[in-house]
């Protein structure tokens, strides 16, 4: 598959076209593609760093392997399930001071258990 043809095949997935860039760099939370001068890479773009990047020879190898990737994550494919676990640690209502969530079973702010009376 071309780039191109990845763009179009995005699209018709109904793929959030916030989640990825198709011209590289490093655009905040989102699956990259990007093509070198001898390479091409795939990508995730997280508070300007690099993750997981692995190059390709050809842009139908990268093209493919991103189009697989993406399309496995349930935050860009519609058609997987939503994962409870990863929905309770985003709820704000599950968050303490500091950003981490709070262990399941502890009261919100952060001593006993609920279940205990």
């Amino acid at each position: 598959m071309t780039k191109a043809e990845l763009a179009a095949a995005l699209a018709a997935a109904g793929v959030r076209p916030a989640a990825y860039s198709l011209d590289g760099g490093l655009p905040s939370e989102r699956l990259c593609l990007e093509e070198r001068p001898d390479s091409w890479a795939v990508y995730y773009s997280e508070r300007g760093e690099r993750t997981g990047e692995t190059l390709y020879p050809t842009e139908a190898e990268a093209c493919d392997a991103f189009y697989a990737q993406i399309m496995r994550s349930p935050s860009t494919n519609p058609e997987i399930p939503p994962d409870p676990v990863y929905d309770w640690m985003r709820d704000p209502r599950n968050q303490i001071p500091g950003g981490a969530a709070r262990r399941p079973g502890t009261a919100p702010d952060g001593g006993g258990d609920q279940e205990a009376g």
